[in-house]
């Protein structure tokens, strides 16, 4: 009785493990994002101070990043989304990772941007292992997050009046 009762356990924690993974996910990401609206000027210098792209390209750019950042916050929300969400989210902090890497890579002394708001947060290591945290997480998510089951098209020669691979009568 007692081990029945452990396994019952076992597979409610199972059941909630990725709803909290994602949610957290979600959270990071959305504070992440209005942080930067929030402060969008501040933002878009912390870009431009990564000095990878065209200055022409920053206003573009950041928009891009906090529309993908709340994009992310949404898909990881919604169940139906999450595996999305994950994917979504994984690549971008890979992204986020190579370029913090590059940045200190090249000596450069900038903010990393993530909550513009809420601390000013200088490129280290530190950095890098919370941006590695969360992509374990990322990809966490998406082993443990089985792809949407579509339902298969009928088999044309598993018709149920005739026998496997028989033609059918003219």
């Amino acid at each position: 009785m007692g081990m029945l009762m452990l396994g019952r356990s076992q597979s409610r924690l199972q059941a909630w493990i990725n709803p909290m993974i994602a949610w957290f996910l979600a959270v990071v990401f959305a504070s992440a994002a209005i942080a930067k609206l929030v402060n969008f000027t501040d933002f878009m210098r912390v870009v431009r101070g990564y000095e990878l792209f065209p200055p022409d390209l920053i206003p573009l750019l950041s928009i891009i990043l906090v529309s993908l950042e709340i994009t992310i916050a949404v898909t990881l929300g919604l169940p139906g989304l999450r595996r999305i969400g994950a994917y979504s989210s994984a690549l971008t902090l890979i992204f986020f990772l190579g370029l913090v890497a590059l940045a200190l890579g090249r000596g450069l002394v900038v903010d990393c941007g993530c909550f513009v708001f809420l601390q000013s947060r200088s490129l280290g290591i530190g950095l890098l292992i919370q941006d590695a945290l969360l992509l374990a997480l990322a990809l966490a998510l998406i082993l443990r997050t089985r792809p949407a089951q579509h339902p298969k098209p009928p088999n044309p020669d598993s018709h149920p009046t005739r026998a496997p691979g028989a033609l059918a009568a003219p």
